[in-house]
Formats: C-alpha cells, structure tokens, sequence
C-alpha cells in the first residue's frame, strides 16, 4: 500500500512539473513534422512542404539584401517576376518598392496567404518551371526584358537555369539564392570535372556574379548546406556575352553541348 502511494505521488510530481513548465511559458515540445519557428506563436502562416522541396527564407536581414540586389526598369516593376515566393518573405519588401510586380506560385497555401497579406499583388498560379515567358514580357511596360527574383527549391536548380538562359529573349537578368555546389558546379572553368553543358551556356551568353552566402538558420526548415545569392545577366542582341553569340542561339549551343557531353 505505501508502495502505490509513493508511485501515484511520483507520477503527480511529474505531471505538476509539466503544468509549471506551460504556466510558465516553458514548455518546449514542438509536434513531429513542425518546427520551432512555426509554433512559436504562429509567426508563419503555413508550414514548408517537403514533397515542394520548401526551405523558407526567414532571415529578414538577408531578404532586404536580396532584394536590393535585384534591378528592374519596368514602370512600378511591371517587369519583376518572382518565382515561388512562398510565404513572402521577399515578395513584401519587393512589393513596397515596385507594386507592378508579378509572382509565380504553384503552392495554394502561398497563394492563399499572399492574398491575405499583399491582396495587390499581382500572382500566377502554376509551375515555375512552365512560366509563358512571352506573355509575361508582353505585360511590362518601360523594360525591353524581364528581370527574375527567386530562392527557388534546390531540386529544381538546374532545370531553372536552363529554362531562363533559354529564354533570355525575354529574360534580362535574375536574382537566385542557389546552393552553394550548384552554383561552384555552374561557374567551373573549362576541363574542370564539374564542368556541365549548363556551365558551357552560362560562359557564352550570361554574366554571373557571387553576391554572398546564406548559411542552413537563415532558412525553416534549415537545410544542410550553405546558399550563394547570385546575379545574372543575360546577353541580348545589341548587347552580346563574349563571344558574340546572339541568345537565339542558346538552343542550338544546348544541343551541341549535351551530344559532346555524352
């Protein structure tokens, strides 16, 4: 009987602890699949997707120097085109600065949070890999081409950069925040191994510029590796990449590139 007596008190003590700890705003269990930011007062208004491949940037500091990298001379920033802005961390210092801008947003939860916290903004639902780059340079106004804003998800690295300098007939220049390999892989000099035939593309009709790093806490959740935020320019008719290669040629070079390659 004394037994079960000091066995109920044991388990009191435990459970009068717990409610000490939450009383006190102590308590520090976070459920599986949620992180800390997230619960913490519901600062985020959803959580990353990891069938998306979502790592959200929640480093505000890194946000303002991202988006002051980026240079648009469509009137208002009807040339600026975001690609997965997610829960907006850049989209609403973006959106102060040019209100014309136009984001592109496959995931509904953004869209749906967008429309909370920026109603103005202008946002296409759908793949930012399937952007109708045409149609969108068509909508800008005082901006011969585009300019691209993104931290895109890692997986899809390679296939965006293949898309935008395939299109740089409507694409003059991008803001990306990549990983750090993918970007050392992109810039690797001729007869290095990671030379890629993206390499070859980016030689001919691109200017890339490191701007600085990113490390895995200025991201939910944290990824295990570091970003580089990077700036390109695209090479246009009167102004060519060395060597002079016009960027309609881009595909012809792709093709030549990948059979030598292989």
């Amino acid at each position: 009987m004394a037994l079960s007596a000091r066995h109920h008190s044991f388990r009191w003590g435990r459970v009068r602890t717990s409610l000490l700890l939450v009383v006190a705003g102590r308590s520090l269990a976070v459920p599986a699949g949620r992180s800390m930011a997230a619960s913490a007062g519901g600062k985020y208004p959803f959580l990353a997707k990891q069938s998306l491949g979502q790592n959200f940037l929640v480093d505000d500091g890194l946000a303002r120097r991202i988006v002051a990298s980026v240079a648009d001379g469509g009137s208002g920033g009807s040339a600026l085109v975001e690609l997965g802005p997610g829960q907006g961390a850049l989209t609403r210092h973006a959106f102060e600065r040019w209100p014309r801008m136009t984001a592109v947003e496959l995931d509904k939860r953004a869209i749906g949070a967008l429309a909370e916290t920026l109603p103005a903004l202008a946002v296409v639902q759908g793949d930012m890999l399937r952007v109708d780059w045409a149609e969108l340079a068509r909508r800008a106004e005082g901006a011969e081409r585009l300019s691209v804003m993104s931290n895109p998800p890692y997986h899809l690295t390679a296939e965006l950069l293949l898309m935008l300098v395939l299109n740089a007939q409507h694409v003059g220049s991008a803001v990306l925040t990549l990983q750090k390999e993918a970007v050392e892989r992109l810039l690797s000099p001729a007869g290095c191994k990671q030379y890629t035939p993206l390499g070859v593309l980016y030689a001919l009709f691109a200017r890339t510029e490191v701007l600085f790093e990113l490390p895995p806490t200025a991201f939910s959740p944290a990824p295990k590796v570091t970003s580089t935020c990077i700036r390109i320019e695209f090479g246009s008719a009167e102004r060519p990449v060395e060597p002079r290669l016009p960027p309609a040629s881009a595909r012809g070079v792709h093709r030549v590139a990948r059979a030598a390659f292989s």
